[in-house]
């Protein structure tokens, strides 16, 4: 099983053997996504559809920009709380100062390494979020250190606000046929732009189960596994 792991690409789809960091966000189809961002507008015409995930996005922009100036500390609060919780659960551990900046933690029959000279923990948490975990917060309580001073730069205060700075500008559309304002004309006869018909799709329905003769469903009382002459239930009203 070892050597079937390692041919068939764990840094696919294992988190702690992925090549880059991740930062705690996992997402396996960006359509997906897309589509539930852009649920109530699927429908619209083109033109109008871009004009209404343009303006989401704005508002999304100048949301996060905002949300940036309300910080009270060097991060925002989703980080402050994973810190937090990760700076009260390192108060019950044991740890073991090796060099300047080396720890061991001894827990049953694990031994967990710390690295603050390389921001690294064997744990790998540390890695893959970019957020002190455990342990390190418990190394970091030992030698007195700051520990945002030690969380991925991408969520500190100045990046975000780099992040945000920019907004998504309004396209001028000039001359083009919308719906219903009556300037589009088929023979000198006004129509509407409509979103093409959806046609359902051919074939069984999805989620409706198939009746085999192996498997009977009863007309009377709706249960699988005997029909109507041998209810039990037809037998008791008799």
């Amino acid at each position: 099983m070892y050597d079937w792991v390692l041919a068939n690409g764990p840094e696919h789809w294992a988190n702690s053997q992925f090549k880059r960091k991740r930062w705690d966000k996992l997402s396996s189809d960006e359509t997906d996504a897309f589509n539930s961002w852009m649920s109530n507008e699927w429908q619209m015409p083109v033109l109008e559809f871009i004009k209404a995930h343009q303006c989401k996005l704005a508002d999304l922009l100048s949301s996060r920009r905002r949300d940036n100036l309300n910080w009270k500390g060097p991060v925002g609060s989703a980080i402050e709380m994973r810190i937090r919780e990760n700076m009260s659960k390192a108060q019950n551990l044991v740890i073991r100062q090796v060099s300047n900046f080396a720890f061991e933690i001894q827990l049953q029959s694990s031994l967990t390494v710390v690295d603050l000279t390389r921001m690294v923990c064997s744990c790998l948490e540390w890695q893959m979020t970019g957020i002190p975990c455990t342990h390190a917060c418990k190394a970091l309580q030992l030698v007195n250190l700051d520990v945002y001073q030690f969380v991925d730069k991408w969520y500190h205060r100045e990046t975000q606000e780099i992040i945000y700075e920019e907004s998504m500008l309004v396209v001028s559309l000039n001359d083009i046929p919308t719906t219903g304002d009556g300037s589009n004309t088929k023979d000198g006869v006004p129509f509407e732009l409509q979103p093409p018909v959806m046609m359902p799709a051919r074939g069984r329905p999805r989620g409706m189960p198939i009746r085999t003769r192996s498997s009977p469903t009863c007309s009377n009382c709706n249960e699988a596994g005997h029909n109507r002459k041998t209810c039990k239930m037809s037998q008791d009203n008799l």
